[in-house]
């Protein structure tokens, strides 16, 4: 399992990278009247605001040789200059898939 913008970019660069990369931002703040958990309060303290959603995208496209799914919360936007080939919808959360092309796996 790979954790952070880092691992994506090493792993990139070797030859072997993962076939499906998955990616399970934290959440947008706001939009919900329930209070966040205290544990869930902490770390986005410790973390700060959350990194570029489109770097770490390019990142794991990169990284990918097949796909890379994204967890979103069912009505957020998908992430900012990229739409995904195809989304998977449950009751609280979409997965966003992109798909790996021979042209896209190249840049």
């Amino acid at each position: 399992m790979l954790y952070g913008l880092n691992d994506l970019t090493t792993t990139a660069i070797s030859a072997r990278g993962p076939d499906v990369v998955y990616l399970d931002p934290m959440y947008p703040e706001g939009g919900t009247r329930a209070q966040v958990k205290k544990e869930m309060q902490l770390l986005r303290r410790l973390l700060g605001a959350d990194a570029d959603p489109s770097e770490l995208l390019a990142a794991a496209q990169h990284a990918a040789k097949q796909r890379v799914v994204v967890k979103r919360p069912l009505k957020a936007p998908a992430i900012s200059g990229s739409r995904p080939d195809y989304s998977l919808e449950g009751r609280s959360v979409r997965f966003d898939v992109y798909l790996i092309t021979t042209t896209s796996a190249q840049q």
